[in-house]
């Protein structure tokens, strides 16, 4: 099985699709080759780290004519913070509304 389509098969589990060739440049930026074969030396964590923010930003469902796709959001962004405690990188997904007491700087 090559790299690519693991990572489709991934995505897939979660309703999402990406065009190959979007794929294959996502996968570049982290010098990996869609082609390749997948070996245990292949870490695909940083991938997903990288790539999950901006597939957050899709909408939820889309359905046209009776037909119907939708990816379960909450699973993805559990995943995405579990990778980001594994490979110790901060957790871009992570809210940080709030008030803050800035009366100690007049």
């Amino acid at each position: 099985m090559t790299i690519g389509e693991v990572v489709q098969s991934r995505l897939q589990t979660w309703g999402i699709t990406i065009p190959q060739a979007e794929l294959e440049v996502r996968l570049a930026k982290l010098n990996i080759n869609y082609c390749d074969s997948l070996t245990i030396e292949v870490d695909l964590d940083r991938f997903y780290y990288d790539n999950i923010p901006e597939l957050l930003v899709m909408p939820k469902s889309v359905s046209e004519g009776g037909y119907s796709i939708s990816f379960d959001r909450d699973a993805i962004q559990e995943y995405y913070k579990f990778l980001a405690k594994k490979l110790n990188l901060p957790d871009k997904l992570e809210s940080k509304n709030g008030i803050k007491d800035i009366t100690n700087q007049w």
